[in-house]
């Protein structure tokens, strides 16, 4: 089974959004018996947190429920994971420092916007304190990327 981890700072906007996109993404495909995801975020501000309504609702308009519960990165993710998505360079140096830790890391580091062909800001922007439509191109954004990760890991 492959295993992917999306990492955000605290866990309830995007990351939870990009797990649940994959995730959906698996079962239309029929691919959750052969990759799975989770999410986390690099501090422990929303430990226990359900995700943030914004993302919970551009969710259900998608077509799709955010079960998540907030929770922060740790050292064994490093050797559980197969890959890991920093949604920013912030998050990529936070995850890159954690990974120090770890003896035996196996993850893959990545940006989630390695996987976006139409990126030119190689970040996914943070939508927490903007608006609806900030969280609604977050997914837009979100899901491009996914597809092509699930291209990327099916060959």
């Amino acid at each position: 089974m492959i295993k992917v981890l999306f990492v955000c700072l605290g866990n309830i906007c995007r990351s939870p959004l990009a797990e649940g996109i994959f995730k959906d993404l698996l079962e239309k495909n029929n691919l959750s018996d052969q990759i799975s995801c989770d999410s986390a975020g690099t501090l422990n501000y929303h430990v226990g947190s359900v995700p943030d309504h914004r993302s919970r609702k551009v969710a259900l308009n998608h077509g799709f429920e955010l079960r998540h519960k907030g929770r922060q990165l740790q050292i064994a993710d490093f050797e559980d994971f197969d890959y890991i998505l920093g949604m920013d360079n912030s998050n990529m140096s936070n995850i890159k420092l954690l990974e120090k830790n770890c003896k035996n890391p196996k993850a893959k580091l990545f940006l989630m916007r390695d996987f976006d062909v139409e990126s030119s800001p190689k970040e996914v922007a943070d939508p927490y304190s903007k608006t609806e439509k900030e969280f609604e191109e977050c997914y837009q954004i979100l899901k491009r990327c996914s597809k092509n990760l699930l291209e990327f890991l099916k060959k």
